[in-house]
């Protein structure tokens, strides 16, 4: 949710009045810690990566419009 939040909604993440510019180098830094968690590791530990993204909620806007990027990221680790 978090590095969808910083690519999609910062607002739900940072209380500022304005629009947060520049928060896609954070999130491409989340994304690359997250695969470098789950690299290499055998399907019994990336597997609750896969359920966590499957229970996200697709009603909220920025699950909705940056999921393809995460699935993309994730599959960059899980092959």
């Amino acid at each position: 949710m978090f590095i969808l939040q910083l690519g999609w909604r910062p607002s739900e993440i940072c209380f500022r009045t304005g629009a947060v510019q520049g928060l896609d180098v954070w999130r491409n830094l989340f994304s690359s810690r997250l695969r470098s968690i789950f690299a290499g590791r055998d399907y019994l530990h990336w597997m609750p990566l896969q359920e966590a993204m499957s229970s996200l909620d697709m009603g909220k806007g920025y699950v909705a419009e940056g999921y393809d990027w995460l699935k993309q990221e994730v599959s960059k680790t899980t092959g």
